[in-house]
């Protein structure tokens, strides 16, 4: 039985998306994005130029994917790998979703924290978050004008679906450990991300990370200017620091695990 997906959806995710869906000439733009744009050309790029996971191609990784759609309740989207080596990963396709892992991301990270990300990519699936996020990578791929759309309003309009992206991410976060049943692989994967690179990391280690998160935390709500700094800062970035994905997740963790449909099969403590 599918889940309920407005249990994973993060207050600010919701926000976002309703003050974006008030944004000047937003329908304008959804409108012009139906018609130009066609599902199919990206899944014939995907059949020429990637590599479609499945049971007799790395089925070791097809099998993460099989095991997430189970817990969720959701058809099972295509899996591709594309050779880049940069670690990244993405989903694209409304009608039709695929995920797409980087050769970079494959080669860094460990099988447990590739099933953390298949779960983050079908957690935007199951929160509905495929066709704005397209719209948004459009719109930075192509720009305003091919929309009719001029400049005057193509910053703040990019602002905030920005904005919007980075809130998107905090959902989908809490979709991911949800499917691990933990939150200690989602911090020993930022870590990675932060700079930590390959290998495991020290109890010691996990803990001062942390702290760090919690330090970020404390200095932002002791400053106005310091708010103002950060936004400035981040006003294009698509996903948020990872330092606050992490305290961000790790606090809806702990207050709503029991309230989970699978409670009972996740572990009482962190691992850490």
């Amino acid at each position: 039985m599918p889940i309920d997906y407005n249990q994973f959806i993060h207050p600010q995710d919701r926000a976002a998306l309703e003050s974006l869906k008030k944004v000047p000439l937003f329908d304008t733009l959804m409108r012009g994005f139906m018609k130009i744009y066609d599902e199919r050309v990206e899944h014939a790029i995907n059949m020429a130029s990637k590599l479609r996971l499945g049971p007799n191609q790395r089925p070791e990784i097809y099998a993460h994917l099989v095991d997430i759609c189970d817990k969720l309740g959701i058809d099972i989207p295509e899996l591709y790998i594309a050779l880049d080596p940069n670690p990244n990963a993405w989903t694209f396709g409304e009608s039709k979703p695929y995920i797409t892992l980087t050769s970079g991301l494959v080669d860094l990270v460990s099988d447990r924290e590739l099933y953390a990300t298949i779960a983050h990519e079908c957690g935007h699936i199951i929160c509905h978050h495929v066709l704005y996020a397209q719209v948004a990578a459009k719109i930075l791929e192509l720009g305003m004008g091919y929309f009719g759309i001029v400049a005057a309003l193509a910053k703040p309009l990019t602002w905030a679906f920005q904005y919007w992206r980075r809130k998107s991410e905090l959902s989908a976060d809490r979709v991911e450990v949800y499917c691990l049943g933990e939150t200690d692989t989602f911090v020993r994967e930022a870590m990675r991300y932060c700079g930590c690179g390959s290998g495991q990391h020290s109890a010691d280690e996990v803990a001062a990370f942390l702290k760090q998160a919690e330090d970020y935390a404390a200095e932002l709500q002791d400053s106005f200017y310091e708010k103002a700094l950060q936004a400035f800062y981040i006003k294009d970035m698509d996903h948020p620091f990872m330092t606050v994905r992490c305290m961000e997740v790790i606090r809806w963790f702990k207050d709503f695990r029991d309230k989970l449909p699978e409670a009972a099969d996740a572990p009482k403590k962190l691992s850490w």
